[in-house]
């Protein structure tokens, strides 16, 4: 038998927040850095820049993007301004697929 979600019984939809503090994104309105993400050979570390989620206006941070050997992922890996050190790796077939899409002009 699974173990129920909350200790109360409740109709209620807890407040779940899907963005921790660490929680930054890569910078695809920037034009460098899409073009430094599709030039990136398998097994490259290339710079990325990245931002807050929940603050798109904040200064961007420099982080390091390294892609795969099998060229199949993109980790990216940064370090914030408070020191705190955060990583996520993402597909890169599906990176460069969105990128496509934000610089397609209609």
């Amino acid at each position: 038998m699974a173990s129920p979600i909350t200790r109360y019984k409740s109709y209620r939809v807890p407040n779940i927040d899907p963005l921790g503090p660490l929680d930054y994104i890569l910078d695809l309105a920037h034009a460098w850095n899409c073009a430094w993400i599709e030039k990136a050979a398998p097994g490259e570390a290339i710079k990325v820049l990245v931002y807050p989620a929940r603050d798109p206006s904040a200064p961007r941070i420099v982080g390091l993007g390294i892609r795969t050997p099998n060229g199949e992922f993109l980790m990216v890996s940064f370090t914030t301004l408070d020191g705190e050190r955060g990583s996520y790796v993402l597909g890169y077939h599906e990176l460069l697929h969105t990128i496509s899409l934000l610089t397609t002009k209609l």
